[in-house]
């Protein structure tokens, strides 16, 4: 039986080759499932989209505009479908080289079932959230930091970033290596019937350049840094920095950044130097942060206190 209207049926086949296994988890505009290749018997990821305030999935599993959309929302929804495809196109292109950070792209597949869907390799993993419960000492996280910053540099390589950078995109291997997925916010395209810039990044942790897209917005390096910083001071302090565009909002109002920052809490498991380099990856303006994850990880290297500091 199916238990939601929404998804894809368990054994349903798709380009006469994969048959769902079964919904692995979904977002603002995707489901992603776990298939298995017809003819190898091997495991593959498929993300699909469907972006649930705009559509509805008909009996035969077809996808199809609400009758009840009004025209800048089927504008919206053609600007969604784009960032869709040229999220695809990033994804093959830093996979002009292999890097085990990031999931194999095989295939992009546009309009089947009135939809769109990215292949890629499926890799056995555990959710960070999970493997943060196991974590016994500060340079276990500063390994994964490293590990992180190191997979954002080949992505940059390709003038590709991220920008979506968090807890709910990072995936555990066996081996404890970090896999970076979802790379929906990478893209970002300009609206003309809004003039703005437009991506999918996450406010929470975006970096004040990304929220700020009434001109073409300046992503470079920094930016994915900044969301490594804001994944650093979440895990240390169970609690988010404050928005990046309410700090400005603060500031151009003449007030000082409410900023809270890491050294000004109890953290010693960290030596100062440490705390400090997040809390610079953390600077409201790119300028003042890390131009490289080079630099980055150098800093986040020097020594650290080894005694447990999860609970």
């Amino acid at each position: 039986m199916k238990l939601d209207s929404r998804t894809l049926n368990r054994g349903e086949v798709l380009f006469n080759r994969y048959t769902i296994i079964k919904k692995l988890g979904e977002g603002n505009y995707s489901f992603v499932y776990l298939a298995i290749d017809i003819s190898i018997k091997k495991y593959f990821v498929i993300k699909e989209f469907f972006p649930h305030e705009f559509v509805n999935r008909k009996n035969n599993n077809k996808i199809f505009l609400k009758n009840t959309l009004i025209p800048s929302k089927i504008h919206q929804y053609n600007y969604l479908k784009l960032l869709f495809e040229k999220e695809a196109e990033n994804l093959k292109t830093i996979n002009t080289s292999k890097h085990p950070g990031i999931s194999n792209f095989i295939s992009f597949h546009n309009n089947t079932n009135n939809s769109a869907y990215i292949v890629t390799d499926y890799v056995k993993t555990i959710s960070l959230q999970t493997y943060l419960k196991k974590l016994k000492s500060p340079n276990q996280l500063i390994k994964l930091a490293n590990e992180l910053l190191l997979t954002l540099e080949h992505i940059h390589y390709f003038n590709i970033y991220h920008q979506d950078v968090k807890i709910e995109n990072i995936l555990i291997k066996k081996d404890k290596t970090p896999l970076i997925i979802d790379f929906g916010a990478s893209p970002i395209i300009y609206d003309s019937m809004s003039g703005q810039y437009f991506n999918t990044a996450s406010p929470d942790s975006a970096a004040l350049e990304q929220l700020s897209l009434s001109y073409p917005p300046e992503i470079n390096n920094c930016t994915d840094i900044y969301a490594v910083a804001v994944l650093l001071y979440k895990i240390l302090t169970k609690s988010c920095p404050i928005n990046s565009k309410t700090r400005e909002r603060t500031i151009n109002q003449g007030y000082h950044d409410p900023y809270i920052p890491l050294t000004s809490k109890r953290l010693s498991c960290f030596n100062k130097k440490v705390l400090n380099a997040i809390d610079k990856a953390l600077s409201l303006y790119p300028e003042d942060r890390y131009s490289t994850t080079e630099e980055f990880r150098k800093i986040l290297n020097a020594k650290t206190i080894k005694f447990p500091f999860f609970n």
